[in-house]
Formats: C-alpha cells, structure tokens, sequence
C-alpha cells in the first residue's frame, strides 16, 4: 500500500530465461535479500520469463503454445527469491506463447494462468500499483498501444489518479525499449510505435524512470525526450540482461557508433538492478553484474526530487560511457 514515509528497495532485471548465467541473477538477487541493511523487498521482471515458447525450435507439448515443463523447471530456479519477497511481472514477446509460425493457439495463456498482476481487469497484461512512495506501472508492448486504444485510454486514466503527495515516485516498465542504441532488437515497431504513442503522457506525468528489457545488453540513457537530452526528463533504463540462453550481446561491434547523446552508460553483461527508494526525496539505481560479488556498483545514478515534488534531479556516479 502507498506510503510517501516508508522506505522501499526494489530489483529489476529482465529477459531472464533459465540457463547458468539465469540462475548466477537469481543468487545475486537472494543475496541481496539477506543483506542486513537495505535488503531486496521485491522483485520486478520486465518480460520474457521462461522462455518456454515454441523459441529456439523448442517443441511445444500444449495448446498453448509452449512447453508447460520449461515454465515448471523456471519457477524452481527462482523459488529461492519468490518464496521469500513478492514478485512482479511484465509480458514480454516471449508470453506470447504462440511464436515462431505456425501459430498454435491463443497467446499468453500458459502466462496468463501462472501469473497474477494487482486487481484490475487488465492484468497481467497491464497494470499499476502502490508500494510505499512508489506507483509502479507496468505496460505491454505487444497489445494495441496506439491513441485510443484501452491500453492508452487505461493509461491516461491512471496516470490521473497519482498524487505525487502520496506516491511521490512514479515509475514505468515494459518490455521493448524506446531508447536503445545496440544493433539487436534496434527500432523494432513495437519500440518506436509505443514511444511516439505514449511518450508525452509520460512525460506530462514527470515520470521519473521507464524500466525496459528485450535488448541483452544493459543501457542508462540521460533524461531523455524525443531522441534530445532533456533537463528534468524521463531516464530510461534497460535491463534485459538477465542472462536468457540466447548469446549475451557482447561483442562491441553490437553497439552503434556513434553512441547517441542521449545514451549515458552502456555494457555487454549479465545481472540485474537495484531501486532503493530512500524517502520522498531520494532514490538510488544501482546495476550489479554477475561476474562480481553482489556488492559491487557496476552502474549508479542518485535520484534528488525537488522539495515541491514535481522535479526530479540525476547524478550519476559512473561516468563511463560504454564498455
């Protein structure tokens, strides 16, 4: 429940699939739960969880469209975290369920039946919540997002119900990135279609951050607007590094160059964040790599809201571009 006054710490990571690299997040996230100060309290996945679609010519055994073992032996690797903290989820292009061709049966079903999102009669799909000072909002990039349509017209109706006074923090995720400078999944419709569709209610509701998957690489833009460096705007982070069976995306030549001006930090590695939510004032990001111990900041950036609650300041304490 909302709570302007309570501290909340949050992780993130998208793309996780269930492979070595997969299970090497899952620990680092339950290592981060047994911290004795500032503990994970939560779990936020941004799509493409199981990877049990018919993807990689894997065989699908059911109507649906997937594999119903791979969503069983996926919940058994992240059970160590799921038992403990509360887990929320994004559809991703893989809930789909139903690709690639021949299109078996209706999509997200086997999705749709294992996971819940808050009441609402759009979730999983789509959906919002409170969680101490934070509304969280999660959208699906692979259902109708144009004008007018019910996942727009939802939007532009929750956005109307934050009370920055109550949930000072307002935070988005969704799967396909509106900013993403790697060669992979680069302009894809569902990425530019949603950005020019949404953006401005995003930005008119000073959204402070848009948690975004689908690439395997990880990426922080400035804020952002429109493609320019905006004072004051949206930063976007994408996290789809969770560490899925499809290659890590980590041959330099998979950026483009020149790195756009409004990318401010990018790497090729697997792992997965952290938002700690401090009061009405503060947030902190940090991004934690698999191939370090759990408490090295391999990215960070400060979140410093103005006393008014309606701006919101970012300095970053990593000042590498890319690697």
């Amino acid at each position: 429940c909302a709570d302007p006054n309570s501290e909340i710490v949050i992780a993130l990571t998208g793309d996780l699939g269930q492979t070595v690299n997969s299970s090497a997040t899952i620990d680092h996230i339950a290592t981060g739960m047994q911290q004795s100060t500032s503990p994970l309290q939560m779990l936020w996945l941004v799509g493409d969880l199981s990877y049990a679609d018919a993807a990689y010519g894997r065989t699908c055994t059911h109507s649906s469209g997937c594999n119903p073992g791979r969503w069983d032996s996926w919940g058994n690797m992240v059970q160590k975290v799921t038992q403990q903290i509360p887990i929320m989820v994004g559809p991703g292009n893989h809930e789909q369920e139903d690709s690639p061709t021949p299109k078996i049966g209706a999509p997200y079903v086997a999705f749709t039946s294992r996971m819940k999102g808050p009441d609402g009669a759009n979730a999983p799909y789509w959906w919002s919540m409170e969680v101490g000072p934070v509304h969280m909002i999660t959208m699906n990039s692979y259902m109708d997002y144009s004008v007018g349509s019910d996942q727009y017209n939802w939007l532009v109706a929750d956005l109307k119900t934050v009370d920055r006074l109550v949930t000072p923090w307002l935070v988005v995720g969704l799967h396909a990135p509106w900013y993403n400078s790697n060669t992979h999944h680069y302009n894809e419709t569902q990425e530019w279609g949603m950005r020019l569709a949404m953006e401005p209610l995003l930005a008119q509701a000073k959204v402070d951050v848009l948690f975004c998957g689908h690439v395997h690489a990880y990426e922080r833009s400035h804020p952002v607007y429109n493609y320019k460096p905006t004072q004051g705007a949206m930063i976007e982070i994408n996290i789809g590094d969770g560490g899925n069976r499809e290659v890590l995306e980590a041959d330099p030549a998979d950026w483009r160059q020149p790195q756009p001006d409004w990318s401010a930090f990018r790497q090729n590695k697997f792992g997965h964040g952290r938002f700690h939510v401090y009061n009405t004032t503060h947030a902190h990001w940090s991004w934690h790599t698999i191939d370090t111990p759990e408490a090295v900041e391999s990215d960070t950036l400060w979140f410093v809201r103005n006393e008014d609650l309606h701006g919101v300041q970012a300095y970053p304490t990593h000042n590498v571009k890319s690697e």
